[in-house]
């Protein structure tokens, strides 16, 4: 099924206006541009509407009264707030809390990827108390490669975010090890300096 949307302003992933189709839609712009869409397609107005990609979230909480760190439904509110705001794809951001705790919370998204959910981004426990921000600080971990593991396990093969203060002790063998395990890893939540930081994105770290 072709689905012709009338009336849009069309724009691709740089911000430039595009030509004629963005993604799978067959577009017919307001600047009189179009192209031959089936009799048979489902047709909708665009109003003058701007038409682009659908957005990707890469560092989020939750939306709408919904949160990622909390049960099916939270997170089916969340995903819908989102999709609303023009984001088809998030990865859902999880603080520190307690390592168990932490496990459910990934073992949960792991099971709902694909559902808009990309995977899973842990911004914690391996960061800095002096940088805490939201994340309570008693349950920040010192790098811990069996945690770890237990992480990216819990994720069952869907793709993990790890954020890492890399000046903490052991953190660039940790960085090492997810890298090999595939996760990505992000500097943050950290009091490190450029030389360290320059070793962690040695050691994976983008």
């Amino acid at each position: 099924l072709t689905l012709g949307i009338d009336g849009t302003e069309t724009f691709d992933v740089v911000g430039t206006p595009a030509p004629g189709a963005t993604l799978a839609l067959v577009v017919r712009r307001r600047d009189g541009s179009s192209v031959e869409v089936p009799v048979t397609c489902r047709r909708i107005h665009g109003d003058g509407r701007v038409l682009t990609p659908g957005l990707i979230d890469m560092h989020s909480h939750g939306c709408g009264g919904g949160t990622f760190d909390g049960g099916d439904e939270a997170i089916t509110t969340a995903l819908r707030s989102t999709a609303e705001r023009g984001v088809t794809r998030a990865m859902p951001s999880l603080v520190t809390v307690a390592a168990e705790e932490m496990l459910a919370q990934v073992e949960r998204l792991a099971r709902l990827a694909g559902a808009g959910i990309l995977g899973v981004h842990l911004e914690g426990p391996f960061i800095s108390p002096a940088k805490a921000g939201a994340h309570e600080p008693a349950h920040m971990r010192t790098p811990d490669h069996g945690l770890l593991d237990e992480f990216l396990d819990a994720a069952a093969g869907t793709a993990v975010y790890l954020t890492v203060a890399p000046e903490l002790p052991g953190a660039l063998d940790l960085i090492a090890h997810a890298a090999d395990r595939g996760a990505v890893i992000g500097i943050g939540h950290t009091e490190a300096d450029y030389d360290t930081a320059r070793s962690a994105v040695d050691a994976g770290a983008r």
